[in-house]
């Protein structure tokens, strides 16, 4: 059983490229053509999934099945996790609650066989910076470099989070035109979606960022992708921010509300662009909409051209969701 997709033939090669690009696809399973429609597995739940009993794919032997004959070979049959993120050369693992003794043998077998020089168990991620918690079970340090979409992201996952999860909202904005335009991101963390809009083309890019820690990788981040039209921002951007000189601002972050007052005051006077990123219940966002737009009319703008994108499950019934508003002077 797997979660998979299921599209009209008519868009299945555009469908299956998307997925590949996105780190979506999940080879292990065979895709099947059912009828009029193509089903394609996908290695987690994202919008438009749902579960489906499909073949495995034969051939060469899978990572897992590595995994446990490697395990078994060392007298290991306690179950561990058939799915990991691997960032750069660090392999997250869900706890699967082994005992402490024989932990570092098994992160040993899913270093050798995922190329990893880390691997660690994920415990939370907490706070107001996002930060990570993670324990090593196998390596010295987090430290690593992750290259996504021709992008490279230095950081220290024992202390900030990559979430894989929003790979195709960063490639999405890696490709949007935003030739001549001014940006500002307003929660730049490393770089997430700083250095896509600079792909895309942005004239500079104002990233903002209080967090000490992801401050230093954004910096080290611009210099490694030689994103000079980049400016990092250190501190609050309630209170670094230039006012009046963005065509697009960029909101990734939750609990995002309070700050949406601000990003009006970041654009120019007529108008442009907020990507907004929060939690919804249900996949319904129409009363975050209206207060948006409430909001928006209190200093003079209206919001128009609302899009609304599912970028991933985050709880049960609560999705992370993005939407893009297009803000004008009433």
């Amino acid at each position: 059983m797997v979660y998979a997709i299921r599209v009209p033939k008519e868009d299945a090669e555009k469908t299956k490229k998307k997925l590949v690009r996105s780190g979506l696809l999940d080879k292990n399973w065979k895709i099947l053509e059912d009828g009029e429609f193509i089903i394609f597995p996908v290695k987690e739940e994202i919008e438009g999934s749902e579960i489906y009993e499909l073949p495995k794919r034969s051939g060469k032997e899978q990572p897992y099945n590595k995994i446990v004959k490697k395990l078994r070979e060392r007298g290991i049959f306690f179950k561990t996790p058939d799915k990991w993120e691997k960032i750069g050369d660090v392999v997250i693992l869900q706890d699967f609650g082994a005992d402490e003794f024989i932990m570092p043998l098994i992160g040993e077998v899913y270093a050798n066989v995922l190329n990893a020089k880390t691997v660690a168990i994920q415990q939370r991620i907490s706070g107001e910076f996002r930060e990570n918690k993670i324990k090593i079970i196998w390596g010295k340090c987090a430290v690593t470099t992750h290259v996504e979409n021709g992008i490279k992201y230095h950081l220290d996952l024992s202390r900030l989070m990559f979430s894989s999860g929003n790979i195709e909202e960063r490639i999405r904005m890696s490709r949007i035109n935003m030739a001549n335009e001014v940006v500002v991101d307003m929660f730049a963390g490393i770089g997430y979606f700083t250095l896509p809009a600079q792909k895309a083309g942005a004239m500079r890019i104002y990233a903002c960022e209080k967090n000490p820690i992801a401050y230093y990788y954004l910096i080290k981040n611009i210099k490694a992708n030689r994103a000079d039209n980049v400016i990092g921002l250190y501190g609050d951007n309630r209170r670094v921010c230039p006012a009046n000189l963005a065509d697009r601002i960029i909101m990734g972050y939750f609990d995002t509300i309070k700050f949406f007052p601000y990003a009006l005051k970041y654009l120019k006077e007529d108008g442009g662009t907020i990507h907004y990123h929060d939690l919804v219940k249900d996949k319904n966002p129409k009363s975050l909409i209206q207060k948006l737009q409430s909001m928006a009319h209190s200093q003079g703008y209206e919001i128009h051209n609302l899009e609304e994108r599912i970028v991933k499950s985050y709880a049960p019934r609560v999705w992370h969701m993005v939407l893009d508003l297009k803000i004008v002077r009433k």
